[in-house]
């Protein structure tokens, strides 16, 4: 039975991540004790509370998009490539790329309709307004196939010598986060470590923290056999799902 709580209104965070669990519970896919565990661990986190829960390897992408969409009550739909290439150009890849949106072909009354894993805030929604200058009709996609969308939007504008925005994944697991999840540093003690530190200068981060003796070299080198596992882990999620090609053309 997926019958929905009624839950309390707010635009929160943490409130969100709160309702989608506990409909998650509802639908008996995850049980309490995973529920407050991904809770906890998204307090110290900047992971949306859906991709902690496929990180740990308690639910798929469909799940967390299906809840989503139940929530929100948009429609969830599957993309293809003709849907991101129809629509290319409706609102720039600047834009798609900071809000994680897709242009999609679709709506039948001439509406856009745009492609989100996660419901829009008013404020992103009132730029994609002042972009298109139409309020979008929304319908919920699994986060794979928003990352997979954009990458095709760079790999076409960079086709087209345009200049390409570099794609931030927030899927991808942060090595800081990792280390504050088990415990290995605190969030602030993170944050301190990491306030002049620069990529450019100073190479990688886990060598960084471990030069500067904030973190054991042996919690750097666990943490980053974690990291790897949960990439390899979304890699198989975005297999599960990725745009549908056109004409046979594999993305």
């Amino acid at each position: 039975d997926k019958t929905m709580h009624d839950f309390p209104s707010g635009d929160g965070q943490v409130e969100r991540s709160a309702r989608l669990g506990d409909l998650l519970v509802t639908w008996q896919a995850i049980d309490d004790a995973q529920l407050h565990e991904a809770l906890a661990k998204q307090r110290h986190q900047r992971r949306p509370l859906g991709r902690i829960l496929i990180d740990e390897g308690w639910l798929q992408e469909e799940v967390i998009a299906e809840a989503v969409a139940f929530q929100a009550g948009y429609e969830m739909r599957v993309i293809s490539e003709d849907d991101v290439l129809t629509a290319r150009g409706r609102l720039s890849t600047d834009l798609c790329l900071r809000l994680r949106i897709l242009p999609v072909q679709g709506a039948d009354d001439g509406h856009m309709m745009l492609a989100t894993a996660v419901p829009l805030d008013p404020q992103a929604l009132a730029e994609i307004v002042a972009a298109c200058g139409v309020t979008p009709k929304v319908c919920i996609v699994r986060d794979s196939q928003i990352t997979a969308g954009l990458d095709l939007l760079c790999e076409r504008d960079a086709a087209d010598g345009r200049r390409v925005s570099r794609l931030l994944n927030d899927a991808l697991p942060r090595l800081g986060d990792i280390l504050v999840e088990r415990g290995d540093i605190s969030p602030e003690a993170l944050r301190l470590a990491l306030a002049d530190y620069s990529p450019q200068r100073d190479g990688l981060i886990g060598a960084y923290l471990a030069a500067r003796d904030v973190v054991f070299n042996q919690a750097i080198e666990d943490a980053l056999a974690e990291q790897r596992r949960r990439i390899e882990r979304l890699r198989e999620n975005q297999k599960i799902s990725p745009l549908q090609p056109v004409a046979g053309k594999a993305i």
